[in-house]
């Protein structure tokens, strides 16, 4: 796709990762999907929403295996802000 800008991508990939409202049998590969291409954007805004979903609530199965993929994306990132959250987590 041409035209479309980085945050705008990456906004739109957040939506397919944390879109509840998809089918069960659908909903963990396209936002596992969604959130390995947010790891590998280069838009500062990626590691930002990368946090964000690794900070939130894992209240099912689903949630906190997208938590896990976001940790993981930001573990593969170079981005000072994602080591700074990795070693938060480690150090509590």
């Amino acid at each position: 796709l041409t035209g479309v800008s980085g945050a705008d991508s990456v906004a739109y990939l957040k939506s397919l990762a944390t879109n509840e409202s998809l089918d069960v049998d659908v909903k963990s590969p396209i936002a596992n999907a969604a959130i390995r291409a947010i790891a590998q954007h280069r838009d500062p805004s990626a590691v930002n929403v990368l946090i964000e979903i690794a900070r939130s609530q894992a209240y099912s199965t689903h949630a906190a295996s997208i938590r896990r993929q976001a940790i993981d994306g930001l573990g593969q990132s170079r981005d000072p802000r994602a080591l700074q959250f990795l070693a938060g987590i480690i150090t509590k």
